[in-house]
């Protein structure tokens, strides 16, 4: 029921659109944003979100845009705006689509290295002023943490290979980077990646 209502949430507020085109630089700030991110928590209105279902969706910044994916496909995207002067430092999102297509959804946010915390006020509602996302606070309270890379014995520069030399009409085709496995938090290095052949 409560992954219903969390994937109902996201989309509501924003189904993708086509990508748009960026027409100035990013300011630093924003560039600091960029990137995958792992949601490790989830709290609407007091109450948490399955940590298996959080595990499975992940929140990618490109320039002014977020989009957010369960298990490689899309299901929400919104515009980004940040003022880093605001104490604490403000975030805006904008959703592409939706019953709320271009309203801006206040909230406050922090970034501490890899972990960056979200305090999202429901659509039509001001803007937090504490991290916080209790019974009837209508806000949600996100933490996540930026992807890394595995920390796997082919994932060294000694141990890789030139995948460009490998012309033989019945050899595999070399995955692709959306076919291995990226988890936020490094796993160890005895553990078995499969690769898709699909």
């Amino acid at each position: 029921m409560w992954t219903t209502t969390f994937l109902t949430l996201l989309f509501a507020l924003a189904p993708p659109q086509d990508t748009p085109t960026r027409t100035k630089p990013l300011s630093p700030e924003l560039m600091r944003h960029q990137g995958t991110w792992c949601v490790v928590s989830f709290i609407y209105q007091g109450t948490k979100a399955d940590p298996e279902v959080m595990a499975s969706i992940l929140r990618t910044v490109e320039g002014e845009r977020v989009v957010w994916t369960r298990e490689g496909k899309s299901f929400s995207a919104t515009g980004l705006m940040l003022d880093p002067k605001a104490d604490p430092p403000a975030i805006d999102v904008i959703p592409e689509g939706g019953p709320h297509r271009d309203k801006h959804v206040l909230g406050i946010y922090r970034l501490e290295g890899t972990k960056l915390t979200l305090c999202m006020a429901d659509p039509d509602m001001p803007r937090p002023d504490t991290f916080d996302a209790g019974p009837d606070s209508h806000r949600t309270l996100i933490i996540l943490e930026r992807e890394r890379e595995i920390d796997h014995p082919a994932s060294k520069p000694e141990n890789q290979i030139d995948l460009s030399r490998l012309t033989r009409p019945d050899f595999p085709a070399p995955a692709t980077t959306d076919q291995i496995e990226r988890p936020c938090f490094p796993r160890p290095s005895n553990t078995l990646y499969a690769l898709s052949s699909t």
